[in-house]
């Protein structure tokens, strides 16, 4: 907040360009030159800062009218909150879906997996999914340019939205996750995951399943991979044709389980 000049009964205390930079934790080295840009002083008995003739009422506030003035510095970037971040700790224990995403993603992280407009990261699961239809004995899936157009369409809907819901239009097939950026990556592994809730022995389909069943799905045979992010969210839109899930049709198209090495 802002607040007119006055009369102050106190001798300031300089605030430098460079103690502003080093309070933020994130600038590698110093101004050559280190003038008062930011002074600390007292009104009323309270303290304030001052930049520009002007008196703030936090050191925030004062900085703010420094780097205005100053739009040529480089401002300091804030602490990278994920610099730890292990995406191991959220795998799970499944042994089998481990194995196979660390056979896909292993060397691949968010700089890895974003360019070019996440079209490694779409590779990437194209991969994933068609390691898991291997595993169920049908054949993998190929990428479609006018699926993909179909599933980025609504994947970005969704990010504009922040929500996650179907699409309205059910000529195709189609699973749809959101996770954190860095997390994205572990999406199709838990929607293989949901084969727990699936009842092979009657074939019949469940709602926690249905992820599941549509990736394995036999007569599909095209896919559409829409990416879309938003804030620190990523929304996934995968596309499939001929479309999978159908009442009557579960027992031919959601085969079982069938043991096989990973091809390297």
């Amino acid at each position: 907040m802002l607040i007119p000049m006055a009369k102050v009964n106190n001798e300031p205390i300089s605030i430098t360009e460079n103690q502003i930079l080093q309070k933020n934790l994130t600038r590698k080295k110093s101004l050559e030159t280190n003038p008062a840009l930011i002074t600390r002083t007292f009104y009323k008995g309270k303290v304030m800062f001052m930049c520009n003739k002007q008196y703030f009422h936090t050191l925030e506030d004062a900085e703010v009218c420094f780097w205005k003035l100053h739009p040529t510095t480089k401002k300091p970037l804030p602490n990278n909150p994920y610099k730890d971040f292990d995406i191991n700790k959220l795998l799970g224990t499944n042994s089998f879906t481990n194995q196979i995403w660390h056979h896909v993603w292993d060397g691949c992280d968010y700089k890895c997996y974003c360019k070019n407009n996440f079209k490694e990261m779409k590779t990437r699961f194209l991969k994933e999914m068609n390691t898991y239809r291997q595993y169920h004995g049908v054949k993998p899936v190929k990428l479609n340019s006018e699926l993909t157009s179909y599933a980025q369409r609504h994947a970005q809907n969704l990010a504009k939205l922040k929500i996650i819901v179907p699409d309205i239009y059910k000529q195709f097939g189609e699973t749809v996750g959101v996770a954190n950026i860095f997390v994205a990556p572990i999406i199709v592994k838990k929607w293989y995951e949901e084969i727990k809730t699936y009842d092979f022995y009657h074939s019949m389909p469940k709602t926690k399943s249905n992820m599941f069943t549509q990736l394995v799905w036999l007569s599909t045979t095209n896919v559409g991979i829409g990416i879309a992010k938003n804030g620190e969210n990523m929304w996934i839109v995968v596309k499939y044709y001929p479309k999978g899930n159908i009442n009557g049709k579960y027992k031919n198209n959601v085969l079982p389980f069938m043991a096989k090495s990973i091809k390297q």
